[in-house]
């Protein structure tokens, strides 16, 4: 199966971090054009409350066909370093190209632990 694997911020929070969030990663992803710079900030839903935020998909998306299981964890091990520097998690999930459906399989928290994620995206990859 062709799977699309993201690595977003959890949350819609990030006004204050895009830009140096955009800044580091750009110069980590330099010269990789297998790994996508995602940055969307969806538009407001006029059935939203007036304080709440909108949906931003703010992170990196790449086809897990694409990398190998060592640049996976690389990608993992960059993100892991980001969560208490950002005072963010980071969410990573998959898009089944062929159903299209999206799921969240696991979190980069406060721990930097990303040992979760990487046995299930080990598990897509097999």
């Amino acid at each position: 199966m062709n799977y699309g694997i993201y690595i977003y911020f959890d949350g819609s929070d990030l006004h204050e971090i895009a830009d140096d969030f955009r800044t580091k990663t750009k110069d980590f992803l330099q010269g990789e054009n297998r790994i996508e710079l995602v940055d969307i900030l969806h538009p407001r839903d006029e059935n939203m409350e007036e304080d709440n935020l909108t949906d931003w998909d703010l992170g990196v998306s790449f086809n897990l066909s694409d990398l190998k299981l060592k640049e996976i964890e690389e990608l993992l091990v960059y993100f892991s370093q980001l969560v208490s520097g950002f005072d963010h998690d980071f969410a990573v999930g998959y898009h089944d190209k062929k159903t299209g459906i999206s799921e969240d399989i696991g979190f980069i928290e406060s721990d930097g632990d990303y040992s979760g994620p990487l046995k299930i995206l080990k598990e897509l990859k097999n």
